[in-house]
């Protein structure tokens, strides 16, 4: 009896590249929307792309309906 368990090896799974959407446009007399576009190009100056993609969520999820 082989008390060894059995491994299968894989090759890695590849995914195919998507290029990322478009960026929302803020509507420029809405103080939301200028201010999450300040906050996104602040952290696009920064390299803090985290805080550019969580701009872009919540400019398109934007509770004004804009």
């Amino acid at each position: 009896m082989n008390d060894e368990p059995t491994r299968y090896s894989t090759p890695p799974l590849e995914l195919p590249w998507q290029p990322p959407g478009e960026e929302p446009e803020p509507v420029l007399d809405c103080p939301g929307c200028v201010e999450l576009a300040r906050v996104r190009e602040w952290a696009r100056r920064g390299g803090d792309f985290t805080t550019i993609t969580d701009a872009n969520i919540l400019l398109r999820r934007h509770p004004e309906g804009h």
